[in-house]
Order: structure tokens, then C-alpha cells, then sequence
């Protein structure tokens, strides 16, 4: 069974740290190593203007992990399986909501850049919580 707890607060706080480092260091490596891998083949838009600096994405990709982190290490799974069911929920969430935004609002924005952005995060979402769950 998946509770709802924060329990202790030293043990949530590691949660939230393994999470978070998790998270980020699968972006990370994702929008580095993925994208130099596939090169023109790269199915996300190029950002503009100020968006495009290299402090701003890792920023934002801070931002979304420790998010994830405080949000994911909030349920406590007695099996991986539960952990990264927990993670695949929140990924379907979070990864839907902006996919079908981006999928409205901005005209570069394809169906399957919504698509391949929506399974990648699906699958690190649920890795991110696993590792929550077999490290903490």
C-alpha cells in the first residue's frame, strides 16, 4: 500500500534529495549527451531570446527536481514496483498537462516532440522515484 507521509523529516529531506539529483541528473545528461548524439535529428524546438542561455534551462531543470522531489518523497511504496507506478502517475501529470499546453499554444511544438517529451519523462519520473525507494 502507497501512504501519504512525510515521517520522518530527516529521512523525507534524503527522499527529496535523492530524488531531485536523480531527476536532474537524468536531464542533464538527456538534453547534453542525448542531444549532441542526435544532432539535427533533435525533435525539440530551438529556444529563443534570453530562454535559450544556458543558466536559464538549468535552472529550470533545478527547479522541476527539487518539485519532484518535495512531491515524489511524499508517498512511501513498500515495493519498487509501487515506487515507480508513483513515478509514471506524476509523470502522466505533470508531462500531459504541459505537452497538451505546448501542444495548443506554441505552433513549433509537434506531436511527436509531445509525444517522445512525454515518454521520456514518464520513464524518468518512474526512475526517479524507484531510486527514492531502493537508495532511501
Amino acid at each position: 500500500m502507497i501512504e501519504f507521509n512525510i515521517g520522518d523529516p530527516a529521512a523525507y529531506g534524503a527522499r527529496v534529495a535523492v530524488a531531485a539529483t536523480t531527476l536532474a541528473g537524468c536531464d542533464l545528461v538527456y538534453f547534453g549527451v542525448v542531444r549532441r548524439l542526435f544532432g539535427s535529428l533533435w525533435w525539440y524546438p530551438p529556444l529563443s531570446g534570453a530562454r535559450s542561455s544556458r543558466a536559464y534551462v538549468v535552472t529550470a531543470i533545478l527547479f522541476c527536481a527539487v518539485i519532484f522531489g518535495i512531491v515524489a518523497s511524499l508517498f512511501e511504496a513498500t515495493t519498487i514496483g509501487e515506487a515507480a507506478s508513483v513515478g509514471v502517475l506524476l509523470g502522466i501529470l505533470v508531462f500531459g498537462v504541459f505537452n497538451a499546453c505546448a501542444l495548443v499554444l506554441a505552433d513549433e511544438w509537434t506531436m511527436t516532440t509531445a509525444v517522445l517529451d512525454l515518454l521520456y519523462g514518464v520513464g524518468t519520473y518512474a526512475a526517479a522515484s524507484a531510486a527514492i525507494w531502493h537508495l532511501v
